[in-house]
């Protein structure tokens, strides 16, 4: 007579594994037990291992490379992660977690990451603008995660350089040289981690100059003499001077941006064009005309320019 309760399951059949030459189960608890596959190294596939004998957890052995094999996070063939014991036993996983973060197979090895994974928080040059023609050499980068990355790779799109910065990820540098020889053209770097890439640019630009004068001339030496001048890709500038006396105030930019609109004092105008396509060579020696800009009045007193 068979006693039962509620929630009881009846057995009705024996547990069994399937019968098949390509691996055998070592099954003294559901828990506890592993797949030895019968040769190959891993981790394994589909074809050695099929899916109705994959669940979360599941440990495999790997007789070509001597490995033992679990499906962490899901049981697909990404989710193998190398499983090592010895000392206190468990799987060695890559960097230092916080509570939520769980182990992710990155191609070659296990590392901790977040839920949804490891992503690049930032990346950028340490300098993002330079003159035409500057060669720059080795420029410097500085990048955060949001988990330490045990791969990270710097790659870029004028040159073949892959280089592997992923001992010190947050702060490296390039091992090659970089410049253009036409304004605002740009280098393009992209850093890849094992979950998550991000892009950064440098560009090369050439400058705006401004300043006051009572002696103005329609030459190179004049517009390199003005006392301000900014490194841009754009004819826009924001600037305070203060014209004294009978000093009026210059604004001199590359002739190809176009006429620049002028706002003084919550006011459009107030300025002329004194001379255009004047020859200037920068400092690396790239050449291009600029166009010199005079305020119509002088004396204006501390002036602050908006150029647009």
């Amino acid at each position: 007579m068979a006693i039962t309760q509620p929630g009881d399951v009846t057995v009705i059949a024996p547990i069994s594994v399937p019968n098949d030459a390509n691996y055998a189960m070592r099954a003294e608890s559901v828990s506890g037990g592993y797949v030895a596959l019968p040769s190959g190294s891993g981790p394994p596939s589909t074809t050695n291992l099929p899916m109705v004998m994959r669940r979360i957890g599941t440990l495999a052995y790997t007789p070509g490379d001597n490995k033992f094999w679990q499906l962490i996070g899901g049981v697909l063939d990404a989710n193998w992660v190398e499983a090592v014991f010895g000392g206190g036993g468990g799987l060695v996983v890559i960097g230092s977690p916080l509570p939520t973060w769980i182990p992710t197979w990155n191609g070659t090895a296990a590392e901790w990451q977040p839920p949804g994974g490891l992503q690049v928080l930032s990346f950028g040059p340490v300098v993002g603008l330079y003159e035409t023609s500057q060669p720059v050499a080795t420029p410097a980068f500085i990048a955060s995660y949001s988990a330490s990355p045990a791969a990270a790779v710097l790659t870029n799109n004028a040159n073949a350089e892959s280089l592997d910065v992923h001992l010190t990820p947050t702060s490296f540098s390039s091992a090659q040289t970089y410049t253009k020889t036409t304004p605002n053209q740009s280098v393009t770097w992209t850093l890849t981690t094992s979950n998550g890439t991000r892009t950064a640019s440098a560009t090369w630009g050439q400058k705006n100059w401004w300043g006051i004068s009572t002696s103005p001339a329609n030459t190179e030496a004049f517009i390199e003499a003005l006392a301000g001048s900014q490194l841009t890709t754009t004819r826009g500038a924001a600037f305070t001077v203060n014209a004294t006396s009978t000093n009026k105030i210059y604004f001199a930019c590359p002739s190809r941006y176009g006429t620049p609109t002028f706002t003084v004092g919550g006011f459009v105008g107030g300025f002329i064009l004194r001379g255009s396509a004047i020859s200037v060579t920068n400092a690396q020696g790239y050449n291009e005309n600029y166009d010199l800009y005079e305020s119509v009045n002088a004396g204006l007193g501390t002036t602050n320019v908006t150029v647009s």
